[in-house]
């Protein structure tokens, strides 16, 4: 199907080179910048999420580190003898 569209268009192979090439330029400057506002917007990203977890009536990372943690009684139980 492909090669037909490049037919259709008359795209030789080297400007398909090309055309790939530049898509995948793109591809990659889009990457990044969303990696950058991402990250320039981590912590108001990280209260969003705790704000919904709240409002969802579970715990937040900052209340699950505050409690004290549960005895691990392992995964058998013992026979006492």
């Amino acid at each position: 199907m492909f090669n037909f569209l490049w037919a259709f268009l008359n795209i030789t192979p080297s400007q398909r080179a090309q055309a790939m090439t530049e898509y995948i330029l793109i591809i990659a400057v889009v990457s990044v910048a969303v990696i950058a506002v991402l990250i320039a917007l981590r912590g108001q990203l990280f209260n969003l999420f705790n704000y919904v977890v709240q409002k969802l009536g579970g715990k937040t990372d900052v209340e699950l580190e505050q409690e004290e943690p549960a005895e691990y009684e392992g995964p058998f139980e013992e026979d006492g003898g």
